[in-house]
């Protein structure tokens, strides 16, 4: 309820009166209505804001564990490639020894071999060349033969 002071009062009459008391009644309550709205605006934009801080935080704080797990997740995929560096290091060192050795060994069989077969063909040779000594002896006699045959033949002796 709405009390006009004195002075007003005075000056304004019964109806005047009742007509400001009436206007300002329904500004107050007009009033009223646009200020619940007003504040109910307020506090919708408040919550909104305190809302979207709070997504914008949780939204900071997931990326910041995402960048985390990554750091952890790269640190250990370094320390594995690292480990697997090393094994492969390992095992290439084990086949170059184990290959040198495989090529000494062959060296060394191919080194007898060849000089077993280097004895082999001398041996060859000298067999050769004393059955070719004996077939050409055998020749030589053949022919002596047949030439003294044909000559006593011949009565040339």
């Amino acid at each position: 309820m709405v009390f006009l002071p004195d002075v007003i009062e005075q000056k304004l009459k019964v109806e005047e009166r009742k007509d400001v008391i009436d206007f300002i009644n329904k500004l107050v309550t007009d009033s009223s209505e646009f200020l619940k709205a007003d504040i109910i605006g307020i506090l919708e934009e408040k919550f909104e804001k305190s809302l979207s801080m709070g997504l914008v935080t949780q939204k900071l704080e997931l990326i910041e564990s995402i960048n985390a797990a990554e750091n952890r997740l790269n640190d250990r995929i370094t320390a594995v490639e690292i480990q697997l560096s090393e094994r492969i290091n390992k095992v290439e060192a084990g086949l170059s020894e184990r290959i040198t050795k495989v090529e000494a060994g062959l060296s060394e069989r191919i080194t007898a071999g060849h000089e077993k077969l280097r004895l082999e063909i001398a041996n060859s040779k000298a067999e050769t060349i004393k059955w070719m000594f004996i077939f050409w002896m055998a020749n030589v006699i053949t022919i002596m033969g047949g030439i003294l045959g044909i000559l006593k033949i011949a009565k040339v002796f």
